[in-house]
């Protein structure tokens, strides 16, 4: 992977064909590899297929009743599921992008960016505007700000070519 900078703005190259353009510090991949919606399932498919991290103690700042960010991304999206601090709801229409941007706790989010694939130019300043907020909304929207859904998309549709071949 590299950045090429031009008068337009940075380019980073992705290995094969994608290439991730930053315009005024927004990511956004080419809209060849962007489906039109995701759906909350396709988004818990695509997290299934994602590595773990590391467990921590259940009761962790930050885990809530789950030991690893992946079951806790997989409990969060099953309303059945009854983990969560609060009971959720399908709401009609809802998508796996709304779900990426009412998300506010940073762990699941950088997570997420992480186990996806986004490159590692993006998910270190991810990281550090985390750092640099007060509250789990502002840090999580940080986190946001420096990693679209866009660009995680397109992370998760890569992997899911990846796993296909």
């Amino acid at each position: 992977m590299r950045t090429d900078y031009t008068a337009k703005g940075a380019f980073i190259r992705l290995p094969g064909p994608d290439t991730i353009t930053l315009d005024r510090n927004y990511y956004r991949p080419p809209m060849s590899v962007l489906p039109t919606a995701e759906t909350i399932d396709w988004l818990a498919s695509a997290i299934r297929r994602l590595p773990s991290d590391s467990p921590v103690p259940v009761k962790t700042p930050g885990y809530n009743n789950y030991s690893t960010q992946k079951d806790h991304w997989l409990g969060w999206l099953d309303p059945l599921a009854g983990t969560g601090s609060y009971p959720r709801a399908n709401k009609p229409g809802r998508t796996a992008r709304d779900v990426y941007n009412r998300i506010i706790e940073p762990k699941l989010l950088l997570w997420l960016i992480s186990a996806a694939g986004v490159p590692h130019e993006l998910v270190a300043p991810a990281n550090r505007a985390a750092d640099s907020a007060a509250s789990l909304a502002s840090k999580s929207a940080a986190v946001r700000r420096a990693v679209p859904w866009d660009v995680v998309v397109a992370a998760l549709r890569k992997s899911e070519r990846s796993d296909a071949a």
